[in-house]
């Protein structure tokens, strides 16, 4: 790059980011949206957040948790009422151990949008892997409901009725008569 070549555009930075997160170049797409972070950068027309929403996805699935869970946490300050931002981020969370918190961002993303059956399942898996057996069942209930058939929650089902939690608790019940 010369003097009077003022390098890529940030329209070109986000076309490129998205072409290698599509190739699922993960290192490229994080290369280029860390040249894009930051807001000022941004370009025209994206909605708050979404460079970090992105560089956070990419980070998580390269296995760089803890930075990916950081750019979601700056993507959820930057746009908090969205959904998908608050559920990848809960997924992040999850992730690194914070389940209380990933919880409350999963419950988030059901409050905030309530009819995308993905959001309920995450908080059904979350409730699950807490060992919260029943509230995780509605979860995948209600996925069920938005999305007749909807995979990840039939498994989701599926696991809870071989739990190990459920079986001691049927177990307890039998030997206290309740």
């Amino acid at each position: 790059m010369n003097a009077s070549d003022p390098g890529p555009t940030p329209e070109r930075l986000w076309r490129d980011s998205e072409a290698a997160f599509k190739r699922r170049d993960y290192a490229e797409a994080v290369r280029l949206l860390e040249l894009l972070e930051g807001g000022a950068n941004a370009p025209a027309g994206l909605e708050p957040g979404a460079v970090e929403l992105q560089l956070g996805v990419a980070l998580l699935r390269l296995g760089r948790t803890a930075e990916g869970v950081e750019a979601l946490q700056r993507a959820a300050a930057l746009a908090p009422c969205a959904a998908r931002v608050r559920r990848k981020l809960g997924t992040g969370l999850s992730r690194i151990g914070r389940q209380d918190q990933a919880l409350i961002e999963l419950r988030r993303a059901v409050e905030l949008d309530p009819a995308v059956a993905d959001y309920h399942w995450r908080l059904g898996d979350q409730h699950h892997r807490m060992g919260d057996l029943t509230p995780a069942r509605q979860a995948y209930e209600r996925a069920l409901e938005i999305e007749p058939g909807h995979v990840f929650s039939l498994q989701g089902l599926e696991r809870l009725k071989r739990s190990p939690l459920r079986r001691l608790a049927r177990l307890v019940r039998g030997l206290t008569g309740r």
